[in-house]
């Protein structure tokens, strides 16, 4: 490994985040096989650990390319492949979806509540009206 790979903290700190993402979705991942079952927000937990380590993984892959000492050109084929921009896409996909379905099921609930408070029955836990 280079000398400005080792010194490079942003390269550590991409590896660290992956191997941290990759750790936690396979506890959570071993939790959900033990347990048999999850909630909506664990699985979107779960595809967020995922995103954010496909997304770190070629963060890293740049950062090593950039100081492994090899050409220049590598490190910029790496900027201009499909694949660094379909990084970004598919963590922004992913998080738009998480926060799109959230932002539905808070507007959801919202509404309840607010058919509770004013007495609509068929949201009134135990009425018969």
């Amino acid at each position: 490994m280079p000398d400005l790979l080792l010194c490079d903290p942003c390269f550590w700190i991409y590896l660290a985040i992956v191997l941290v993402c990759f750790y936690g979705l396979a506890l959570f991942a071993w939790w959900w096989y033990k347990v048999g079952h999850a909630s909506e927000v664990y699985i979107y937990f779960m595809v967020l650990l995922a995103s954010e380590a496909f997304y770190n993984m070629f963060n890293a892959l740049a950062r090593y390319t950039r100081f492994s000492g090899k050409d220049l050109s590598e490190f910029l084929w790496v900027l201009d492949s499909p694949a660094w921009e379909f990084r970004a896409l598919f963590h922004l996909m992913i998080l738009s979806v998480i926060i799109g379905r959230m932002t539905l099921r808070a507007i959801t609930t919202l509404r309840k509540v607010k058919r509770f408070k004013l007495g609509d029955s068929k949201d009134v836990p135990g009425s018969n009206r």
